[in-house]
């Protein structure tokens, strides 16, 4: 699951800003499922078994790539069939990495002796044919046997109409938007796409959790953009996004659970102390304070550890309220951190 916390992202190096939604909500972004930053690494180099790799090679054929501090693979889209969706991956503990104040990471610069790479411009895989895009490679075909998470038919039925005017912009930017050189204005595209991919399958989802997830991952790549977009100077359309992230948050919150909903809480509760709304950050706090009240989670166990972790973040966050408000901010970066 994406959470939200997480959506917005581990600050650990070579991790990949995953907000995400699926893994945690910004795991990063919570990516957000952020935790998920150097597990989604990790798990898109995970082994397979010699019955499993043949299928294996027949979807998923590497690619080659200028940077030597990436993975590179062609996937297969769900929704058009497509074989050939490049998709890459950042070497583990490879970048320098520094978090803005919704966890979201910046690459700053190599760790080591392998090539630089601003990875959020990159994070997201389209596909060229019909614009579905994901920073998840299980919302990819990887193995003959794969079958989607969600009901590729249905979503197919709207989506080229919906999707057009984007995937166009990325058609017309040729095979750099597509391969592992994309510049700033291709890697914020990326992540329109990757916002209408999830939003169209949040539409299309009965299923309350599954279209929670699919808005936590929308909301994922919404703050890893509005990361990129603040360095790009475009302040109202990063603010913007925030906005959009609650818009899309609030009316799920009841309906999340366990590390889910915590993550979303801290999220929300920056977002609030951002644009020093007091009032509506509060209720994010005693709801917080109010979470385990009675003292009933088992010590040790994963929602007693998450509890404790985002407590943690959310009271940092109040204790520097005055600080963490766009009136005192140049960018999403604390002064010191530049």
């Amino acid at each position: 699951m994406m959470s939200l916390g997480n959506t917005v992202a581990t600050d650990t190096q070579g991790s990949s800003s995953q907000w995400n939604a699926g893994c945690g909500l910004i795991q990063t972004i919570s990516r957000a499922g952020p935790g998920c930053s150097e597990s989604k690494i990790r798990c898109k180099h995970q082994h397979h078994s010699s019955g499993q790799s043949m299928a294996f090679r027949s979807c998923n054929h590497r690619l080659r790539k200028k940077k030597n501090s990436l993975h590179g693979s062609n996937l297969q889209c769900y929704i058009c069939d497509n074989p050939k969706v490049p998709f890459y991956v950042l070497q583990s503990k490879s970048m320098k990495t520094k978090s803005n104040i919704f966890g979201i990471p910046s690459y700053v610069s190599s760790a080591g002796e392998l090539d630089y790479c601003n990875y959020s411009l990159i994070d997201v895989a389209s596909c060229p044919k019909c614009g579905f895009s994901s920073n998840h490679k299980d919302d990819f075909k990887r193995l003959d046997t794969d079958n989607p998470h969600f009901d590729s038919e249905k979503f197919s039925e709207e989506w080229s109409e919906k999707n057009a005017p984007l995937l166009k912009k990325a058609q017309d930017s040729g095979e750099k938007y597509f391969g592992d050189e994309r510049d700033t204005e291709q890697g914020i595209l990326s992540y329109d796409l990757a916002a209408a991919t999830f939003d169209h399958m949040a539409n299309i989802e009965k299923d309350v959790q599954k279209k929670g997830e699919a808005l936590r991952k929308k909301s994922s790549m919404l703050m890893v953009q509005s990361e990129l977009l603040m360095e790009n100077k475009d302040r109202d359309a990063a603010e913007a996004n925030l906005n959009k992230v609650v818009e899309d948050l609030e009316p799920i919150f009841e309906s999340l659970d366990g590390s889910a909903l915590l993550h979303v809480c801290v999220l929300l509760f920056q977002i609030k102390i951002y644009f020093n709304d007091l009032q509506s950050a509060a209720q994010y706090m005693k709801f917080m304070d109010n979470y385990d009240s009675e003292g009933k989670l088992e010590e040790g166990t994963e929602e007693y550890k998450e509890l404790k972790v985002n407590s943690a973040k959310l009271k940092a966050t109040f204790d520097d309220r005055e600080i963490l408000t766009k009136e005192n901010l140049k960018h999403f970066h604390l002064d010191d951190d530049e």
